[in-house]
């Protein structure tokens, strides 16, 4: 039997308040592909939790690096 294992989707505002930025920088990200994430419409978005795995937040509150 073939299983399918369904990412795990999340709002830009969660995946920001995950790392520690702005939702903004959250929607940049997604644009540029740093992260995965898929346009729903004119304004919704869905992020892959799996893609924010690469990013370490910063304990100083900096921003966070992408991971290479």
């Amino acid at each position: 039997m073939l299983r399918v294992i369904m990412p795990e989707f999340i709002t830009p505002k969660e995946a920001a308040q995950r790392l520690g930025v702005s939702v903004a920088v959250i929607k940049l990200w997604a644009k540029s592909g740093k992260i995965r994430a898929w346009k729903l419409g004119e304004r919704a978005w869905m992020i892959d939790a799996d893609s924010l795995k690469g990013i370490q937040k910063d304990p100083r509150g900096r921003p966070p690096k992408i991971g290479d």
